[in-house]
C-alpha cells in the first residue's frame, strides 16, 4: 500500500478538496486527462444513481441478544507505606561540628600563651612557683615589656621593662595597702621613690647613683 501524501499547509484547508487542487501542482499533474474540470459534476450512471428495488426478506427468528459483558475486575494495587528514611549520622564533638558562638563557662589551665599572625608569643598568663599570678606582654624578640603580678598574700605590682629586660618603672601596692612608685636607671638602680606609708605618711626619696644613698628626701 502506498503512503498517502499530506497536501496543504493550513489544516483548515483540508476541509475543501478544491483548495488542495489549486495549491499543489503535483496533484493536478496526477489527474487523468478525461477528468472533469474542477467544480463540475460528472455524469452518474442510472444504475448507480437509482438502485433497483429488492424484495423484502422473509421474516425469520429474531436474533438472540448478546450477553452483557462482565466488567473486568480491576487489579488490586497493594498500598506501599512510606519508605524509611536513612539514619542520620550522629555528629561527633569536633571543631568542625561545634557552633561558632559556643562559649565555655570555665577553662582551667596553669599557663596560656597568645601568639600573633606569625606565631610569635606575645602575651602569657601564668602562675609562679611562689603562688603569684602574672600577666606578661612581650615583644617580637620574646623580651618582656610589661608585667602585672599579684602575690599569694595580696600584694600587687606593675613593672615596665627596657630592651635589656631591666625594670625601669615600678608601681606597687603592699599587703598593708601602702602604694609605692619607683623609677630607676639602667641596671635596675632606683633613683626616685615616692610612696605613702601604712600610717598615712607620704615620702619622697631621691637616691644616688648607687641606688641606695639618699641625696634628697622628704620628710
Amino acid at each position: 500500500m502506498s503512503k498517502r501524501k499530506t497536501i496543504g499547509h493550513n489544516p483548515l484547508e483540508r476541509l475543501n478538496p478544491g483548495a488542495f487542487m489549486r495549491r499543489d501542482p503535483e496533484v493536478q499533474s496526477n489527474a487523468p486527462e478525461n477528468a472533469p474540470a474542477e467544480g463540475a459534476m460528472s455524469e452518474v450512471p442510472k444504475e448507480i444513481a437509482t438502485p433497483a428495488a429488492q424484495p423484502d426478506p422473509a421474516p425469520g427468528p429474531a436474533p438472540k441478544p448478546a450477553p452483557p459483558k462482565e466488567p473486568k475486575a480491576k487489579a488490586s494495587r497493594k498500598k506501599r507505606g512510606p519508605e524509611p528514611e536513612p539514619p542520620t549520622p550522629t555528629p561527633t564533638a569536633t571543631s568542625s561540628t561545634r557552633p561558632a558562638d559556643e562559649v565555655h563557662e570555665e577553662l582551667r589551665a596553669r599557663r596560656f600563651v597568645l601568639v600573633d599572625e606569625d606565631n610569635f608569643p606575645r602575651v602569657e598568663i601564668s602562675t609562679r612557683d611562689s603562688g603569684a599570678a602574672a600577666l606578661t606582654f612581650v615583644d617580637r624578640n620574646a623580651r618582656p615589656r610589661i608585667e602585672i603580678e599579684v602575690g599569694a598574700g595580696g600584694w600587687s605590682r606593675l613593672a615596665l621593662f627596657d630592651e635589656g629586660q631591666q625594670i625601669r618603672a615600678l608601681l606597687g601596692l603592699g599587703e598593708d595597702g601602702s602604694p609605692t612608685l619607683v623609677m630607676g636607671e639602667a641596671g635596675q638602680k632606683a633613683r626616685i621613690v615616692v610612696g605613702v606609708l601604712a600610717d598615712g605618711q607620704a615620702y619622697v626619696r631621691v637616691l644616688d647613683e648607687d641606688g641606695e644613698t639618699p641625696r634628697f628626701g622628704y620628710p
